[in-house]
């Protein structure tokens, strides 16, 4: 019994870590890293404000919103920058990687 509660809780903080880039047994709302349309998104330090045009797209794994701009509509066309709210504060994340 002891090995499966063990095993089940290095599976949810692995699953936490790949996820959202933080160690712990839930994801924050607004993680260091998140997901949106098969791309990594990176929190920045500072950052533009949140456009007034923004939407929502999406949300994190702990429950935070993921806004973007309106995109146009181009084939795979995805963000370069996305903001996630969690209650009154907003970070800015920068789109990781390449295709």
């Amino acid at each position: 019994m002891l090995l499966v509660a063990v095993t089940a809780l290095c599976g949810r903080l692995a699953w936490v870590r790949a996820e959202t880039g933080e160690a712990g047994l839930t994801p924050s709302p607004a993680p260091p890293k998140v997901h949106l349309a098969d791309r990594d998104y990176l929190r920045a330090t500072g950052g533009l404000p949140l456009p007034a045009t923004a939407r929502e797209v999406g949300t994190t794994s702990g429950g935070g919103a993921i806004l973007s701009e309106p995109m146009p509509r181009v084939p795979d066309a995805v963000p370069v920058v996305v903001w996630v709210r969690d209650g009154a504060a907003v970070a800015q994340y920068s789109l990781s990687g390449g295709p």
